[in-house]
């Protein structure tokens, strides 16, 4: 991996059970990707009972080169890699909060998720990062943002990582915390 080279990240469980996930279609992408790009690499963190499958459709479209499975990325190593990607991408459509996207956009990076799931909630209904529909193709996005296409505050790495700390962050979350536990006495008078 070259210091500039473009980078997709993907960090999920890869099981057969998680096809919602649609990792499938982040491959699917590739090869219109690397007409444009053919340097982009695809690095899809994770274990399961799909990667054998996974692997298999790799072959099949010739992408083993581009498209990395590299199992288990050890928490002490995540920061890095989010860092090192030009986007992180899960376009899911049964996720619950989804802390990922946090931790992608918390580093700076640009993030694309699905737009019909609990996803929308860490990314501020699309403020931290474009929300697609997974069901759709995935290139067309993808490229828009690798060109640097939507809101600006998605490609600004520094004010990224600021807004989402400041909106996600540990201040924030006292701050929610004691505006809660402020109500507590009201509510126990009342019961």
């Amino acid at each position: 991996m070259e210091p500039d080279q473009p980078l997709i990240f993907c960090l999920t469980r890869l099981s057969s059970l998680d096809r919602y996930k649609h990792v499938d279609g982040l491959i699917a992408a590739m090869p219109e990707l690397l007409l444009s790009r053919p340097a982009l690499r695809l690095l899809i963190g994770g274990e399961g009972d799909d990667v054998l499958r996974l692997r298999a459709l790799l072959r099949s479209l010739n992408l083993s080169d581009s498209v990395q499975l590299p199992g288990r990325i050890a928490a002490a190593e995540l920061a890095d890699h989010y860092r090192l990607a030009s986007l992180f991408a899960l376009p899911s459509e049964k996720e619950g909060f989804g802390i990922v996207f946090l931790e992608a956009a918390g580093c700076g990076t640009p993030v694309l998720a699905g737009n019909r799931d609990g996803s929308v909630d860490p990314l501020a209904d699309g403020a931290f990062g474009c929300l697609v529909d997974p069901r759709l193709p995935l290139a067309p996005p993808i490229q828009a943002l690798l060109e640097g296409y939507g809101e600006p505050l998605w490609h600004q790495r520094e004010a990224l990582a600021a807004a989402v700390a400041e909106r996600f962050g540990f201040e924030a979350f006292c701050g929610r915390l004691r505006t809660l536990l402020a109500d507590v006495p009201a509510l126990v008078r009342e019961t």
